[in-house]
């Protein structure tokens, strides 16, 4: 249980953080 809840943060956060690139991207292409 404990390895699956880890893996689900993990997928979590790479989302979080690609969402992340993509909204500075997007922020640099405004400018």
């Amino acid at each position: 249980i404990v390895r699956a809840f880890l893996i689900e943060e993990q997928k979590i956060v790479v989302k979080v953080m690609r969402a992340q690139q993509a909204s500075t991207k997007a922020k640099k292409i405004e400018k």
